[in-house]
């Protein structure tokens, strides 16, 4: 409640038009009213006796006019308190009363640019500080950090919330800025006077509260609802950016104070008892949750990343990380643990929900388990692997050359997982990074990774999620560059594995990937892979027959036509014999066949027999039927198709390659049944009904080039009252054959498609037929 006191108090120079005489004759009197009080703040000493007196004065006459922001009157008071000899007593008994008061005069001051008196206050505030309990001290602080928040995406001017380019900040913003940074330095000095038999690591929850709502530590991410919608995604995009600088404003100080509680704290802690060992783990715990909330933060932003690496952030967070004294062994498995601690948990609260025990035992554990586990931030650990491994940060602390380099990974594996499905490119990049720099120093060599059954890190199911992790990363990701980063570390990724390993992880992925185009993919590798353990048996043959593998080996089908060009064509050219002869020369090539003899067949069969992936008979015809069978059905399918021709060249591959060793069983009747059975019939079937579907489409095309399309519901609609039940049911007719004219129009669309397909097939039935010369 502002009063007329504090207007005539805090205004009286600027009212040149009042009475001077009367107005000079109202300041003598508040000056002596007041002088009275100062006098016996600055000069009673606190007791038993006195004290009664000491807290009427400050709570009938100082708290009011803080309370009223009556600045002069206040001022006067607070200097003549800071002289009492008995201060710090003062202070010490009345610290709950004074202290939040004080701290919002500050905050006004700062607002009214009253830099004078501000310092006055401020002095203040820092003796109730000094001179009261640090349990006190911490409670009151975190009040007042949550009372007041810098809302800076309320400005209107964009630029104060662009990060790189911002101009000056709104003031009132910047006085709470200024007013929270004051009051955070205070609490991370606090930190330190608080003793280990009061729980300090209790007030690190408060802390993070703190971190994560005044300072917009929390990583904040464009919503799904938001895409599709311009608006929205612009308006989500400037609230993460307002968030973004407001954190900004933070940073510097926030991480200085960090830093300087982690060392204060641990550097010179001993740890010889177990109740020591289990404070001090505690608190870094608590530590190094706000360090990793730091790292998600600034690497959710590829800005925020420049500014803080530039001015000194990013290491201080590293420094602060490796003052809370913790191995990388212990950083690194912490998620496992809390997982497995979580799932027991749960468990046991399911037990406690059905045998309906009383609140006060659910609040007792609950709090039982915040003390043991302080939830990390995974992406922020995983940029801090990303600085230790790529970047070299602090590294030199984490001995990380005496360890296994496949824990290395396998620990690793886990937080790049989580990156990679964030959905920020900062932390995609990070991601990446880390595989990249584990495959040129640590998992290196052909057989590095190991594929163990039965053991959870190890088994196929956990290789498996690195691979899905890469593979839905590259069919979301929009940026080109990190598309083909992800290619890249998943082709080394696989490479790492034995053949046979390699050649499970290639399968399991080949059936569980959702993605058409990425399986195709996935089949030119495994031609690859053929072709290496093809080469590898003739270089134990005879390293000149090499070269009579070169050709093939080499052969690669013309490539097709672009879409755009083949609607060109087809709009302008509806003659068949026209389409054939265009379509022909993107028919592929004839692939040149080896004839072997009899020594070299009988060389081949018995160095293959070594082969535990792919050369084993009837490993490589199964997984092709196998995989075929799931596209047959609907073969003209944009997607399917294209895995579809792979498959089916792969095929023909091993065809002409193996058809006379027959290692890998491809000529084998029992395959070549199961092929033409379950694949080539049916494809060959799909085909004979396209074709009849695209000559019916160009015969319409013929007939009804000058027929003009209607919207018949939509007239239905608009005249359903005025047509006679004949001639509703002639619409219908008329809806229905138009219907599938249009689906008609979409399958001959597929004419390029169908051209390829029916020349492939014709020359893998030339070769099973024994045609093939």
């Amino acid at each position: 409640m502002l009063t007329n006191n504090t207007t005539s108090c805090c205004s009286s120079s600027d009212h040149s038009s009042c009475d001077h005489h009367h107005h000079g004759h109202q300041q003598d009197l508040v000056s002596e009213e007041y002088a009275h009080i100062c006098h016996k703040l600055q000069t009673i000493l606190f007791n038993e006796e006195t004290r009664k007196e000491i807290e009427s004065l400050v709570q009938d006459n100082l708290i009011p006019n803080i309370v009223s922001l009556n600045i002069q009157p206040s001022v006067w008071m607070i200097k003549s308190l800071l002289q009492n000899p008995s201060l710090p007593l003062i202070l010490y008994d009345l610290c709950f009363e004074v202290f939040n008061p004080s701290v919002s005069l500050t905050l006004f001051m700062r607002q009214q640019k009253l830099d004078e008196e501000l310092q006055v206050v401020i002095e203040f505030v820092e003796a109730i500080y000094n001179h009261s309990s640090p349990k006190e001290v911490q409670s009151l602080l975190s009040e007042a950090l949550t009372a007041n928040t810098v809302n800076i995406r309320r400005v209107n001017d964009f630029h104060q919330i662009d990060i790189l380019n911002f101009g000056p900040a709104d003031f009132n913003n910047q006085a709470i800025l200024d007013h929270n940074l004051f009051l955070l330095k205070l609490l991370f000095e606090n930190l330190s006077r608080l003793p280990e038999t009061e729980k300090r690591w209790f007030f690190f929850k408060v802390l993070d509260y703190t971190f994560s709502n005044v300072c917009s530590t929390r990583v904040e991410t464009i919503q799904n609802e938001a895409y599709g919608d311009e608006e929205m995604m612009k308006s989500e995009a400037d609230k993460k950016m307002a968030l973004d600088r407001n954190f900004l404003g933070y940073s510097t100080c926030l991480v200085d104070c960090l830093l300087s509680a982690c060392s204060s704290i641990f550097e010179k802690k001993s740890s010889d008892s177990i109740s020591q060992k289990i404070h001090l783990k505690r608190e870094s715990d608590c530590f190094l949750q706000i360090c990793f909330t730091i790292l998600a933060k600034i690497y959710s932003n590829e800005n925020l990343v420049q500014i803080c690496t530039e001015n000194g952030t990013l290491l201080k967070v590293m420094q602060s990380i490796t003052a809370c004294k913790r191995t990388f062994n212990d950083i690194v498995e912490y998620s496992k643990r809390f997982k497995a601690w979580s799932d027991v948990n749960n468990s046991k609260d399911d037990q406690i929900d059905e045998e309906d025990e009383d609140e006060e035992m659910s609040e007792d554990d609950e709090e039982e388990d915040i003390k043991n586990f302080v939830f990390w931030d995974n992406r922020g650990l995983g940029i801090f692997i990303y600085l230790l491994l790529d970047k070299a940060i602090e590294r030199k602390h984490y001995s990380l050359f005496i360890l296994s380099d496949l824990y290395i990974f396998i620990m690793c594996k886990y937080y790049t997982e989580i990156m990679l499905q964030s959905g920020m490119a900062g932390f995609a990049t990070a991601a990446l990074s880390i595989l990249r720099k584990l495959f040129e120093n640590n998992i290196k060599k052909k057989g590095s990774l190991v594929i163990k059954l039965g053991v959870p890190e190890y088994d196929l199911a956990s290789y498996f999620d690195l691979a899905q992790s890469l593979i839905s990363f590259m069919t979301v990701c929009p940026n080109n560059n990190l598309r083909t980063m992800a290619y890249k570390v998943f082709q080394d990724f696989i490479t790492r594995f034995n053949d046979e390993d390699r050649f499970n992880i290639l399968y399991h992925i080949m059936n569980k990937c959702p993605y058409p185009y990425l399986v195709a993919i996935i089949l030119d590798r495994l031609k690859e892979e053929i072709i290496l353990e093809y080469n590898a048996v003739f270089q134990r043959i005879d390293k000149k027959k090499i070269e009579t593998l070169r050709e093939l080996n080499e052969y690669n089908p013309i490539e097709p036509p672009k879409l755009e060009e083949v609607n060109e064509f087809l709009k302008n050219n509806k003659a068949n014999s026209e389409t054939q002869n265009y379509f022909s020369k993107f028919a592929p090539n004839t692939a040149p066949k080896i004839n072997y003899d009899s020594e070299t067949v009988r060389d081949i069969r018995l160095f293959a027999k070594d082969s535990k992936a792919f050369l084993v008979p009837h490993k490589i015809p199964n997984l092709i039927i196998e995989l075929l069978e799931k596209y047959v059905e609907d073969p003209f399918d944009s997607d399917n198709i294209q895995v579809i021709l792979r498959a089916l060249n792969l095929y023909y591959f091993l065809l002409l390659r193996d058809s006379e060793p027959n290692v890998t069983g491809v000529l084998d009747s029992e395959i070549v049944s199961k092929m033409e059975e379950k694949v080539l019939n049916k494809l060959n079937s799909a085909c004979e009904k396209l074709t009849k579907v695209i000559q019916e489409h160009n015969a319409m095309q013929l007939g009804d080039e000058e027929e003009e399309d209607l919207d018949y519901d939509e007239l239905m609609d608009e005249f359903e009252s005025e047509f006679t039940p004949e001639e509703i049911q002639a619409l219908q007719e008329l809806k229905s054959q138009e219907k599938e004219k249009s689906k008609i129009k979409e399958q001959s669309s597929h004419e390029l498609d169908l051209h390829l397909l029916n020349e492939v097939l014709t020359r893998i039935h030339d070769i099973l037929s024994g045609k093939c010369k």
